[in-house]
């Protein structure tokens, strides 16, 4: 998720800190180092056990999944994150950047390394229980960000998805427009 597109509110931050257990600054950032992406991502899923329906921590934890490593964890929080609060450029903006993930999943024989492996099969799994393919995962994307830029990101975000869309439309030049 872009690091603009990551900026809270006093609310949200307030919120968080709640859930944190310590106050939320406006600079406050847990993707600056393991430790505290791993506290976070214990907070949040203790906080998530309370209140499963809150956007704003599957959306958190979408972004700390995805700095982890976690397909998985960043795929099925962003969409929920979306699925809470579907009029969000930020949650538009993350579903569709989880769903990008799924759109590469490499050919079998590129992948040499057993972490290669690994996470080609995790997408594999990912998009079988949504089913889906790689390239409708890529038109889903494209619809999100779409979506995002109608949404009015503000102006140093538009780049970035504007970005994206120019990279699904060239590594997968079938995709319509459409989400």
């Amino acid at each position: 998720m872009g690091s603009r597109l990551y900026s809270l509110s006093f609310g949200e931050r307030w919120k968080v800190g709640r859930a944190f257990g310590f106050p939320v600054t406006a600079d406050f950032d847990p993707r600056t180092n393991m430790q505290a992406r791993i506290q976070a991502i214990a907070a949040l899923e203790t906080a998530l056990q309370k209140n499963p329906n809150e956007w704003l921590f599957w959306w958190i934890l979408a972004d700390m999944y995805s700095r982890m490593g976690n397909i998985s964890g960043v795929v099925r929080s962003a969409l929920r994150a979306w699925g809470l609060r579907p009029d969000d450029p930020r949650t538009v903006f993350g579903a569709g950047s989880a769903l990008l993930l799924l759109a590469d999943v490499g050919d079998a024989e590129e992948q040499k390394t057993a972490v290669a492996q690994r996470m080609r099969a995790e997408k594999l799994g990912i998009l079988k229980e949504l089913e889906s393919t790689p390239d409708e995962a890529a038109r889903k994307a494209m619809g999100f960000f779409v979506q995002a830029l109608d949404m009015g990101l503000p102006s140093e975000d538009v780049m970035e998805v504007r970005g994206w869309v120019h990279t699904l439309h060239q590594r997968f030049p079938n995709l319509s427009r459409g989400g």
